[in-house]
């Protein structure tokens, strides 16, 4: 994969993209157990059948993760077209499991059209299967590797749908905990128009009082309060510094923190939330404004999602919404 575009004045930064990029999943052996999830994982793994792929055609893979691969496939329907689908496919391992059962929660019980559909979910004597709609214009990710910085109007677009998506997780006590431009994709090619969130393995559902010990997600999208032990409520907050990360990433094209293998290094840089501008860079004063309130170093003073959308910097697309016209930003980069 090309790597994202890195600030000039660092030479390094290309090959501590993709290391600074790994995930994380350790967990404090004295840690208090998060409070049991709201569905009974017997009750939602209901549905077996003897050989879960026997009922899709042929696999293209799409992506790998530690816990799961995703294939892009077809679902076969008797008496009806096929239906593509991306399927997400965990072994029955220790930690897939968990993961598998989270994600199927988050689905039963919250919708939003820029979250990702399941279609179905299954389970065989060797794997559980989870199928989601599929998305055929590749991540942010990619997209800024290939094409560089994005226009603030189409960032603007794709930072109001996710923070609307994230708002809807947030007020069913659901967190997604590993927010990235690698989990925002787009769902046609050279269309960014419309954008889905997925990848919700590591979601939670929180109390507001309780302390979460797990690191879980990928460090440099870690906001300050990650490296303690946070609240339900700092974990939500957590999730729109991660949303700010994204933001001026696609802004910028630069990795917003990064470290290497140096984790102190990393640490050191998001508690103290140093992140520079380009000195080129034009974007509007709202803008900046907004990502700094979306980034605050202390999680109270940091926006709520529900505070982001009510920012002067949304009114545009607020008005939008409410006069039922959608911004449609001049396509200029392709996938």
């Amino acid at each position: 994969m090309t790597e994202m575009n890195q600030s000039p004045t660092d030479k390094k930064q290309q090959q501590q993209l993709s290391e600074s990029e790994s995930d994380t999943s350790t967990t404090d052996e004295t840690a208090t157990p998060p409070p049991q999830s709201p569905v009974n994982y017997d009750i939602i793994i209901n549905k077996h059948t003897d050989r879960g792929r026997s009922l899709y055609t042929t696999f293209k893979k799409l992506g790998e993760g530690s816990l799961a691969n995703v294939y892009k496939t077809d679902r076969i329907i008797l008496n009806h077209p096929n239906r593509r689908c991306a399927l997400k496919i965990f072994p029955h391992q220790e930690l897939a499991g968990p993961s598998f059962c989270s994600e199927l929660i988050l689905f039963k019980n919250v919708s939003h059209p820029n979250i990702i559909k399941m279609f179905d979910a299954h389970v065989d004597p060797k794997y559980f299967y989870l199928e989601m709609e599929a998305c055929a214009g590749g991540d942010i990710f990619t997209n800024i590797c290939k094409k560089g910085k994005m226009e603030e109007e189409i960032v603007k677009n794709i930072i109001f749908k996710i923070i609307d998506a994230v708002r809807c997780l947030h007020e069913k006590d659901f967190v997604h905990r590993d927010l990235k431009c690698e989990n925002i994709v787009f769902v046609r090619k050279n269309d960014m128009t419309d954008i889905r969130l997925i990848d919700f393995g590591e979601s939670l559902h929180v109390q507001s009082t309780h302390i979460y010990d797990e690191m879980v997600g990928t460090p440099c999208y870690f906001a300050p309060e990650r490296f303690r032990r946070p609240s339900g409520d700092e974990l939500k907050k957590s999730d729109v510094w991660s949303i700010g990360v994204i933001m001026f990433e696609m802004l910028t094209g630069f990795r917003c923190f990064y470290g290497g293998d140096d984790e102190q290094k990393l640490q050191s840089k998001i508690m103290n939330k140093a992140m520079k501008w380009p000195a080129n860079l034009i974007i509007s004063e709202d803008a900046k404004d907004f990502l700094d309130n979306l980034m605050k170093i202390d999680p109270l003073k940091r926006f709520s999602c529900q505070q982001a959308l009510e920012h002067k910097w949304m009114n545009t697309i607020q008005l939008q919404q409410k006069t039922k016209t959608f911004y449609n930003p001049r396509i200029v980069y392709t996938l």
